[in-house]
């Protein structure tokens, strides 16, 4: 899960990942990121404007999404430790670990 505004990002179990609002007294699912097809284990914002989610799944690959839009940016395949990454706050740099080795 990765908190961000008055909202949160939640990852499934399933695979997706859930844009959680809080409006009008309720929480909802306003977003959903469909792609993953294992369960989502890492969730980053990142971007100048908290515009770009990053997510991390057990089917191993980490995916770069628009927030605003929705649409996948980019897949990264071959990640075996996909749930293991940190992005730089502007997103000029991705590293993730695979079993030891880094990679960026």
């Amino acid at each position: 899960m990765q908190m961000f505004g008055e909202g949160a990002f939640v990852g499934s179990e399933m695979g997706n990942v859930y844009h959680w609002a809080h409006k009008d007294d309720c929480n909802s699912v306003v977003q959903t990121f469909v792609g993953h097809v294992e369960p989502v284990r890492c969730i980053s914002v990142a971007g100048k404007s908290g515009d770009t989610l990053v997510t991390g799944s057990d089917d191993a690959t980490i995916r770069i999404w628009s927030i605003k839009s929705g649409v996948e940016l980019r897949q990264i395949d071959g990640c075996t430790q996909a749930g293991i990454f940190a992005v730089a706050p502007d997103c000029s740099m991705l590293a993730w670990s695979n079993y030891g080795s880094l990679f960026h």
